[in-house]
């Protein structure tokens, strides 16, 4: 949580990582991207962690028939502070053609991932790519977030958040039960 225990600001719980993979001897020239050409932070862009088929992956440059490839990342989403560590496999088919794949692993403790790199994009993630990376890996989403921003909140904030949302199921209840109008939706805490 930020100094002077705020509750931490919500564009700044979740954070993306966006990236092509280069080669290190040929640069530009060699790079792996989704094979899809979607939409940033759309499924066939976002990797999931453990799931090397989550994104289907092309190996090539730019102009051969792919077109332009500016732009065309993975994206890895993740709670700020989160330690991550990205993988490739480059195996051939039965044809003999590359057959690239790329995930990533989150770990618990920093010296288990024994970065190179520690880093993020600088533009802040918006909800709603945050919570389609949620969905892709099977969650929850909406628990999801809620867990994590209020789990970044000192405690108590999440004392008088859960105060609030006790008090707002019984304006429902009081409500309900005198036939008027509930309190309005997003009329709690939670953004």
């Amino acid at each position: 949580p930020p100094a002077g225990g705020e509750p931490l600001p919500w564009d700044m719980a979740f954070v993306s990582l966006t990236f092509q993979i280069l080669s290190a001897a040929k640069a530009w020239d060699w790079r792996l991207f989704p094979s899809a050409p979607g939409m940033p932070f759309s499924s066939e862009r976002l990797l999931v962690p453990g799931r090397p088929d989550a994104v289907r992956v092309s190996q090539g440059r730019e102009g051969e028939c792919y077109g332009k490839l500016h732009g065309r990342n993975f994206h890895i989403v993740e709670p700020l502070g989160a330690v991550v560590s990205v993988a490739i496999e480059l195996s051939l088919d039965v044809a003999e053609e590359l057959r690239p794949r790329i995930w990533y692993e989150v770990h618990d403790d920093i010296a288990e991932a024994s970065p190179s790199f520690v880093g993020r994009d600088s533009t802040p993630l918006r909800r709603a790519d945050v919570l389609k990376a949620l969905e892709s890996r099977g969650l929850d989403a909406l628990a999801e977030w809620e867990r994590v921003i209020c789990g970044r909140c000192p405690g108590w904030w999440r004392e008088w958040a859960e105060e609030e949302r006790c008090a707002q199921r019984g304006g429902v209840a009081a409500a309900e039960a005198r036939g008027g109008p509930p309190p309005p939706r997003g009329a709690g805490p939670f953004h």
